[in-house]
């Protein structure tokens, strides 16, 4: 009993006991590997080692056509958004001077509308008219956007109710 104690309280004690279990991580990771496998591929598995390597450069190689389809993928993707945006662009050159903003108001373009969206956020609806003109007149002269194409969906949210 004595020599156990002193075993277990020694220096080599854990040194030891981290090789069992090493020893049983391994056999049992072969164990599992043998388990399922026919005569033929264990003692082809017993000749080549813990695995093929022919099983690595499959991997590998199914890794890397799988990373080239995705790349692919994309590139069609990319593509396919360039040309939504080289469309978008021809038909509203003017959709990058958007939104129109200022304290009282927010107004950005629709594209799945085709219409401009006016959020109003007047003090009082007393300036709902005044917001919209100003709105028109600037769209007008200073970005050169044409509303009288498109219509305007209004949207009033009055400073009170915040």
């Amino acid at each position: 009993m004595k020599y156990i104690k002193n075993f277990l309280a020694s220096k080599i004690f854990p040194f030891i006991a981290g090789g069992l279990i090493l020893l049983l991580v391994f056999f049992t990771f072969l164990s599992v590997r043998f388990k399922n496998k026919s005569p033929e591929d264990q003692q082809d598995a017993r000749l080549t080692g813990l695995f093929k390597l022919s099983d690595l450069f499959n991997i590998q190689n199914k890794r890397a056509f799988e990373v080239q389809q995705t790349i692919k993928d994309q590139i069609k993707v990319n593509e396919e958004f360039a040309n939504f945006e080289k469309r978008v662009a021809g038909r509203y050159p003017w959709r990058k001077k958007l939104p129109l903003t200022s304290e009282k108001y927010f107004v950005y373009f629709d594209l799945t509308k085709k219409s401009f969206i006016a959020r109003l956020y007047p003090d009082n609806d007393d300036l709902i008219p005044q917001l919209q003109a100003e709105i028109t007149r600037r769209f007008k002269k200073e970005k050169g956007i044409p509303l009288e194409t498109f219509t305007v969906d209004w949207d009033v949210y009055p400073k009170s109710n915040f």
